[in-house]
């Protein structure tokens, strides 16, 4: 951050962070997130890419794992935050699925996760068919 501060406003054609947001208390990343903001110049992109604590398994088996990590960082938060920082035509895409070779693995913790996952999968069907289900009813009969 100071280094960046001490460049010249709008004087960068671009900044690239990469696994860094949650590694920052939320202070120094708003200012940090300013900071840019002023020193980019108009029209220059802003690329932040962290993991996605929305995903379990990226969460549970990465996040977790580093003891350096403040806090992680929801993608439409992180979206937020440039766009009240003053970038614009602020888009989330997300990289790097789930392998496919994850939940087909015979190793333990891959087996695991397999089972895990298709309790998740049925719990999820049962939610849904609670939660968001049809709004109406009517019971129809007939006369013997």
């Amino acid at each position: 951050h100071t280094y960046l501060a001490s460049l010249p406003d709008e004087s960068i054609g671009g900044l690239v962070a990469i696994q860094l947001v949650e590694h920052l208390e939320p202070s120094y990343l708003l200012r940090l997130l300013d900071t840019a903001a002023r020193k980019t110049r108009p029209g220059a992109p802003i690329v932040v890419e962290t993991i996605n604590p929305a995903c379990w398994l990226a969460f549970f088996s990465s996040y977790i794992r580093d003891f350096t990590h403040v806090r992680p960082v929801h993608a439409e938060t992180l979206q937020y935050l440039l766009r009240a920082s003053g970038f614009e035509r602020v888009e989330i895409r997300y990289s790097a699925p789930v392998p496919a070779d994850v939940l087909s693995s015979s190793e333990p913790h891959a087996l695991a996760l397999t089972r895990a996952a298709h309790v998740v999968n049925a719990n999820a069907i049962v939610l849904n068919n609670l939660m968001f289900t049809h709004l109406d009813y009517a019971a129809i009969g007939y006369r013997s």
